[in-house]
């Protein structure tokens, strides 16, 4: 598996913008490397690095290159709870010192409380909502699975079809995109730019580094690469799908393409889908499992729309295997003739003048 130590330890965290334009720079020299033009697309709140033309594509990937802040583990295992639960109970109970105040009579108190509680209350709010969404805080220092894993799957996505004819990798294209932990911000901006989205395909990955379940996280009914997806899967040995609507806790960058052909994959453990929960946002998060980046890129392999490059990626490997054989031939060859001139030995040990011949 290729590029496990760039994305997960050297670039590991792109919270920040330095961190982010160090990623970017990589992901950049990385395509050009591979034969595959790229360019940053700037909007006023997101820098998204896209890899081939999605104009002209017709599948395209994207996963979010962007890392959270770090959160209490505690937190994270609960964060619905603490957001929509406990957050409102707190400023509620808050709210009933209000009434103690007021059965008691205390009204200078009251005043004091009152003014207290107006000023601070919309202050921690804020605060409260920018930590979560990753505007405050501290970044978190390893992301592993969110979402350097979906970044590592469209990296080796890459890799594999680098050698095939421009006009077949004309039908792939690749988003990376920012501020996805910022309320999906690079994936609006994408919308904004490409007016044809719901002619494509998008696959989103993220959080696809642990677990043997592969959820297929979709809005309305499910879509065709959705049941394409659940369909390979079912004929993998060690992996099994799960298709799925998706729900707050299940938002990512597939939510502005729900009305093109889409699906957000998303590794949990088999029987615990609150696994994740646990893992991402903290600490926890230093765990990648490689052979589930190799599945992802075996899985995309299989679709539909990816027979052709297939079928030419085969071909191409035919074409190397005959020239490798040819090659070796001539290279026996030219032994059994060296070996009759005498310049080389029995024991295959070249003589001077071996290299001149």
């Amino acid at each position: 598996m290729k590029f496990v130590k760039e994305v997960c330890e050297d670039f590991g965290v792109r919270m920040h913008k330095g961190q982010k334009k160090s990623f970017r720079n990589f992901v950049q020299e990385k395509a050009g490397e591979m034969g595959y033009e790229s360019k940053i697309e700037k909007s006023l709140f997101a820098k998204n690095v896209v890899v081939g033309n999605p104009d002209e594509a017709e599948v395209i990937f994207t996963a979010h290159y962007d890392t959270p802040p770090r959160l209490p583990k505690f937190f994270v295992k609960h964060m619905l709870l603490h957001s929509f639960v406990t957050l409102p109970l707190l400023i509620f109970s808050l709210g009933k010192i209000m009434d103690i105040l007021y059965k008691f009579e205390l009204y200078d108190a009251m005043i004091v409380y009152s003014n207290c509680f107006l000023t601070a209350l919309p202050i921690l709010s804020c605060a409260f909502v920018g930590y979560l969404f990753g505007f405050l805080g501290g970044a978190n220092k390893t992301n592993f699975n969110d979402n350097s894993s979906g970044c590592l799957a469209m990296l080796n996505i890459m890799d594999r079809y680098k050698n095939l004819p421009q006009n077949l990798k004309n039908k792939v294209a690749f988003v990376f995109t920012d501020n996805e932990e910022k309320m999906l911000l690079g994936a609006f901006a994408h919308r904004r730019k490409h007016k044809n989205y719901k002619e494509k395909t998008f696959i989103n990955l993220d959080c696809v580094g642990r677990g043997k379940n592969f959820n297929l996280y979709h809005f309305g009914k499910p879509t065709k690469i959705v049941e394409e997806f659940s369909k390979v899967l079912s004929q993998t040995t060690g992996f099994q799908a799960t298709a799925k609507k998706s729900n707050f806790m299940s938002m990512s960058d597939h939510y502005p393409f729900r009305k093109a052909n889409h699906v957000c994959l998303l590794s949990t453990e088999i029987g615990n889908d609150k696994s994740l929960f646990s893992q991402i946002h903290s600490s926890n998060d230093n765990i990648i499992e490689e052979d589930n980046i190799e599945a992802v890129v075996n899985f995309v392999s299989k679709l539909e729309n990816f027979a052709l490059l297939e079928n030419e990626l085969k071909q191409s490997q035919e074409k190397s295997q005959v020239y490798e054989l040819e090659e070796e031939k001539k290279h026996l060859l030219f032994k059994k003739k060296a070996l009759k001139k005498g310049l080389i030995d029995s024991k295959n040990h070249d003589k001077e003048n071996i290299l001149s011949t």
